[in-house]
């Protein structure tokens, strides 16, 4: 984690080390939150895939089960 004083200090030369400080722990709150929409969005995007299998999954039981009937009616 970082501190205050750490982020301070590596500024210390800047004209305005305070003002340096914000825009650089602004500038990485910005890229971490984008980096967590793309995240959230990919998560989303392989929830949906996830069910749609499932969904697939259980067509391809129920189309099994009547096969399987089907089967046992005949022979």
């Amino acid at each position: 984690p970082i501190s205050l004083e750490t982020l301070l200090a590596t500024h210390a030369s800047a004209p305005n080390p305070i003002l340096a400080a914000l825009d650089q722990v602004l500038s990485e709150r910005n890229v971490l939150s984008t980096q967590n929409t793309q995240l959230w969005k990919l998560i989303e995007k392989q929830r949906a895939a996830y069910n749609q299998v499932l969904k697939e999954i259980e067509r391809v039981r129920s189309e099994r089960e009547t096969y399987k009937t089907r089967l046992q009616a005949a022979g």
